[in-house]
């Protein structure tokens, strides 16, 4: 575990105090010499709080940083935007692709079914004029 000025054993000011005291023991009478008094620890802690609390300016690199990612930002939405245009384009191509096919299998039953009725007139026809003149006319068509 390490310790450092803000663990829970022992305060910067408990430290300092115990530094000085080892320093009275060993014959130095003005620790003061050695050490900051416990006033200017706490000036020395308020002043790096305050620097703390203020924004710091972005270097020119983290500006620079910043621009790119903001560059990569912009060409991602581009990039998502085109494909968004391009799916929309494709799905439209595809709707119309199945609307004409829709509309040429109708017209082709439209025809099958004009032709299955002449198809029957004729054979009607053909009937009634078997039936007219009792001959053997060729009935051979396709039902």
């Amino acid at each position: 575990m390490q310790m450092g000025p803000d663990n829970p054993v022992v305060t910067m000011e408990q430290y300092v105090n115990t530094l000085r005291s080892i320093a009275e023991i060993g014959g130095f009478k003005d620790a003061d010499q050695f050490f900051n008094n416990t006033q200017q620890i706490q000036q020395a802690k308020m002043q790096q709080a305050q620097q703390a609390q203020q924004p710091q300016a972005p270097t020119p690199e983290q500006q620079q940083m910043a621009q790119v990612l903001q560059l990569e930002q912009q060409k991602a939405a581009a990039d998502i935007q085109i494909a968004q245009q391009k799916a929309e384009a494709d799905i439209a191509l595809k709707r119309e692709k199945m609307q004409a096919d829709i509309q040429m299998e109708r017209e082709k039953m439209q025809m099958e079914l004009q032709m299955r009725r002449q198809e029957l007139e004729a054979e009607a026809q053909l009937r009634a004029l078997k039936a007219v003149t009792d001959s053997d006319i060729s009935t051979n068509l396709p039902r």
